[in-house]
């Protein structure tokens, strides 16, 4: 991607339930791309950054998910109105902006960021939203074929301009059906009154709230001076009350139309052929994630009154609406396709290559979850990704999925900092060294760290069992403990080419020592182990992990063998016999 669009860094203030300045650092997409994972519960920001974001780039928060209105979510942070939310960003070119600081203000942004009005969008982020939300994706079908369109409003639309939505199209047509009735109730009423028979200084009202009593009156006037003592008829009454009731329709149109009329008729044109063109596309994505190969393409047909319906292509048998015969669950995930290949294609455009997923995944089966970021990993090559998420298993299986593609990830936790103040942003390790890393870093006791690192070790004994594809005796059962692994795997280890690995190795035995006396088994020995032979023993178990763990991807290598039953590590970044200083190592 053009790393120039990608974002670096946001700084926020009074956005939201952010009272700030709270920043975010978002890792630089390479080749491969770039994922920053925002852990954390509900309520605690995470949507907030999202929004951020979009706020920074866009100038707008793309929340329109039926009819072109938006849904409203208050930017402000409600402890101090006083203070106008804004966000300050900067891209990797090296460029500041700012949105929404206000002048003489008690604080003041860097100098030299550029300010931004609204609908001013940052150079590169003009022709699609930023976030996929997951309140857009589980209501894309609850929206009808007429307002279905809407749901892309902010898609390609020109900056700064007023285009009407799909409502102000139905205003243009409703007041339009107004003014000819007002034009017939007027002509119906001229029968019954001739304009040579008006009063003197009469007029056709144009109010309703008068026309009934005015037109009555007038009309009794001119029966009166005919001079054969009629009252207005039935009929009469009736031509009176259409003339009411249409000018009455007409009125509550009038200020909306005029509205509707200052603004630009959309253009659907680009979108017709974007939308065409990822038909296709979305039915083989489709097919991998969710395995309906019979659908062989999906089209969108977008009517001359704004419609747009979706219908699914078979080799053989009529075309199928996707509501008649997919599950929820595959209305969920086909509405986000839908949503990626259109920002892919707004990509290829000139639109940034940067997405936020906002909880996009919550209700998605965990089957296709998996499937779904595997293949997202495929697909956004090069891109600047954000998610957030709320579970750490979850955390754990997506971030694995975009490091086996070489993506460069990172990961933080927000915690709530309670009404009125800033959550805490907390940088988060993952993978099999997090919880060790994190009790040392903590200062925790002698006995959770021995505990913690006697199981990181029983791990890491479970994974090389494998992948050194040592011999043990079968059990009943086939159930294994680390004193039927830990000897084998040590076997194997001690055939490899470097000394290092021999040797943390070796000190494992007192590791296994430690885990079986004070991680397994309540003692009086366990409390006068002193704080530095626990982390001591931890830090051996710790850097025997990351002999087989790539210093530059985090991904678990591959063996290569050397010959006379001697082997190496090859990794997919670097290749380095074991113990020597590798890129990325200290």
């Amino acid at each position: 991607m053009n790393d120039q669009h990608s974002v670096k860094n946001i700084v926020l203030r009074n956005f939201r339930g952010i009272v700030g300045p709270m920043g975010v650092e978002f890792p630089v997409p390479g080749a491969s791309g770039s994922v920053l994972f925002i852990l954390g519960d509900n309520g605690t920001g995470k949507s907030s950054v999202c929004d951020s974001i979009e706020f920074a780039t866009r100038g707008v928060i793309s929340r329109r998910l039926q009819g072109g209105e938006k849904t409203r979510r208050e930017v402000r942070n409600l402890s101090d109105k006083k203070a106008p939310p804004s966000v300050w960003l900067e891209i990797s070119s090296g460029e500041h902006f700012v949105r929404g600081a206000p002048r003489g203000h008690d604080w003041v942004w860097p100098e030299g960021s550029s300010p931004l009005q609204r609908d001013n969008p940052v150079p590169g982020f003009e022709y699609a939203p930023v976030v996929i939300r997951r309140e857009a994706v589980e209501s894309f079908w609850r929206i009808p074929a007429a307002s279905r369109l809407d749901y892309f409003w902010d898609y390609l639309k020109p900056p700064g301009v007023q285009v009407r939505t799909s409502a102000d199209e139905r205003t243009l047509t409703e007041y339009a059906t107004a003014l000819r009735n007002v034009k017939s109730a007027r002509l119906e009423f001229l029968e019954i009154l001739p304009k040579k028979g008006w009063p003197a200084e009469f007029v056709l009202p144009t109010h309703s709230v008068i026309a009934g009593d005015t037109l009555y009156r007038a009309l009794k006037r001119y029966l009166d001076g005919q001079g054969k003592g009629r009252v207005p008829s039935k009929r009469d009454r009736a031509v009176i009350q259409f003339y009411v009731d249409s000018l009455s329709v007409e009125e509550r149109l009038r200020h909306d139309a005029a509205q509707a009329k200052l603004k630009m008729p959309r253009d659907t044109r680009e979108l017709r052929l974007l939308l065409a063109g990822i038909g296709p596309r979305v039915a083989g994505d489709f097919y991998g994630i969710y395995g309906e190969e019979w659908i062989t393409d999906i089209r969108f047909d977008i009517g001359a009154d704004g419609s747009l319906d979706i219908t699914l292509i078979r080799d053989r048998g009529r075309p199928l609406r996707p509501e008649e015969v997919l599950s929820e669950a595959g209305l969920d995930i086909l509405s986000l396709i839908i949503a990626v290949e259109l920002h892919v294609a707004a990509a290829d455009l000139g639109q940034a290559r940067v997405l936020v997923f906002d909880d996009v995944f919550q209700s998605v089966d965990a089957i296709f979850r998996k499937r779904i970021v595997d293949h997202l990993a495929g697909l956004l090559q090069g891109w600047q990704l954000v998610f957030t998420l709320h579970e750490r298993l979850w955390l754990e299986i997506a971030k694995r999925a975009f490091d086996n593609t070489k993506f460069g990830t990172s990961v933080i936790h927000l915690r709530s900092g309670g009404f009125a103040r800033t959550p805490v942003l907390i940088s988060v390790q993952t993978g099999p060294l997090r919880d060790l890393e994190a009790e040392i870093a903590a200062g925790g006791s002698s006995v959770a760290i021995a505990g913690l690192a006697g199981r990181t070790l029983e791990g890491l004994a479970e994974r090389l069992s494998t992948f050194l594809g040592v011999t043990i005796r079968r059990k009943e059962g086939d159930r294994y403990e680390m004193n039927d692994l830990w000897p084998a795997v040590k076997v194997e280890i001690d055939k490899s080419a470097e000394t290092k690995a021999k040797v943390l190795a070796a000190t494992m035995d007192h590791s296994t020592f430690l885990r079986n006396r004070v991680g397994a088994h309540a003692n009086d020995w366990a409390d006068g182990l002193s704080d530095a032979e626990a982390v001591e023993s931890a830090r051996h178990v710790i850097d025997l992990w990351r002999v087989f763990l790539c210093p530059s991807c985090g991904r678990f290598g591959k063996r290569e063998a050397l010959g006379s039953g001697s082997w190496h590590m090859r990794f997919g970044c670097c290749v380095s016999p074991i113990g020597t200083t590798q890129p990325g190592s200290a």
